[in-house]
C-alpha cells in the first residue's frame, strides 16, 4: 500500500501543491510485525520503498522525514551508534542494518518540553511591540539535530509546527557543532 501511494498518489499530490516535506510516522509499524518469516523479503521491500523515496525527491524536489523507532538494546549493538550516557539505556533502531543503508542523512527531532504545543499571541497590531502574529511558546519549541549527513555538518536548529507549517524560530541560525 505504502509502494502504491508513493507511485500513483505522492506525484499528483506534489505536482498540484506547494508541498516540499512529506513525513511518514511511523514505516517502522508497518515492517515490525509484517514478513518477520521472510527477512530477505522484508528487506528487498525496504531497500525498494527507500530507492522510489529517493527518486521522488530528485525529481519533484521533496525531502522525506521517515520515521523510525527504536527499542532498548539488550547486548551487543551493531548500528555504530555510539555508547550511551551514563544511567541510559542504549537504543537500537528498529528497522535494523537494512534501514540503515538506506539513509542519506540521519536528524533527530525532539521537543524541548515534554508539554503539548502552546502558541500564545502577541500584542495586537499597532501596541507598542505588537505585530497581531503569534509566537510560539517555549512548550512548542522543537529541535532538529543532524547526526548523519554527506553535505551537512552536524549540528541543530530550533523550530515549531503551527496551523501555516514548518516555522523557523532562530531566524535560520544553524548551530554546527
Amino acid at each position: 500500500m505504502l509502494m502504491s501511494t508513493l507511485r500513483y498518489r505522492v506525484p499528483g499530490l506534489l505536482a498540484a501543491n506547494r508541498v516540499r516535506l512529506i513525513v511518514i510516522d511511523s514505516i517502522a509499524a508497518l515492517f515490525r510485525t509484517y514478513m518477520d518469516d521472510n527477512l530477505p523479503q522484508r528487506s528487498a521491500l525496504l531497500m525498494s520503498l527507500a530507492a522510489e523515496m529517493k527518486r521522488i525527491s530528485e525529481q519533484m524536489h521533496v525531502a522525506f522525514i521517515v520515521v523510525n523507532q527504536v527499542t532498548d538494546s539488550f547486548g551487543e549493538d551493531d548500528s555504530g551508534a555510539p555508547p550511551p550516557a551514563a544511567g541510559q539505556q542504549a537504543k537500537r533502531a528498529a528497522l535494523g542494518l537494512t534501514w540503515s543503508h538506506c539513509v542519506n542523512t540521519r536528524v533527530l527531532l525532539s521537543r524541548d518540553t515534554p508539554h503539548k504545543s502552546i502558541m500564545t499571541p502577541d500584542l495586537p497590531a499597532g501596541v507598542s511591540g505588537g505585530s497581531a502574529q503569534h509566537t510560539p511558546s517555549r512548550a512548542g519549541r522543537r529541535t532538529l539535530r543532524v547526526l548523519l549527513s554527506p553535505c551537512v555538518e552536524p549540528g541543530s536548529c530550533a523550530y515549531t509546527i503551527d496551523s501555516g507549517g514548518v516555522r523557523d524560530v532562530d531566524d535560520g541560525q544553524y548551530q554546527a557543532k
